[in-house]
């Protein structure tokens, strides 16, 4: 899902997940931009997605985890709530 310069990847499993991570991270590489990872955040139970080497740190929405508000949408492990 993308939004002006916001974009949400939603996968069915870890490994498809990571997959597309390194891909935006490629193509950020090769044209010469960033993602803001302190900016970005992912769940999924024990995942450990990486961007640039870094972790991702896990969603929480007003304290709640597992949950990641996109645009105003509510995100949770189930999908769009």
């Amino acid at each position: 899902l993308f939004y002006a310069d916001d974009i949400a990847l939603v996968a069915a499993d870890r490994q498809s997940m990571q997959a597309m991570l390194d891909v935006c991270e490629a193509h950020s590489l090769a044209n010469r931009y960033r993602f803001n990872t302190m900016k970005s955040e992912a769940f999924g139970a024990d995942h450990q997605f990486t961007v640039y080497g870094q972790r991702l740190r896990d969603a929480e929405f007003d304290g709640e985890a597992g949950v990641f508000k996109y645009l105003g949408i509510l995100f949770t492990r189930d999908g769009i709530d």
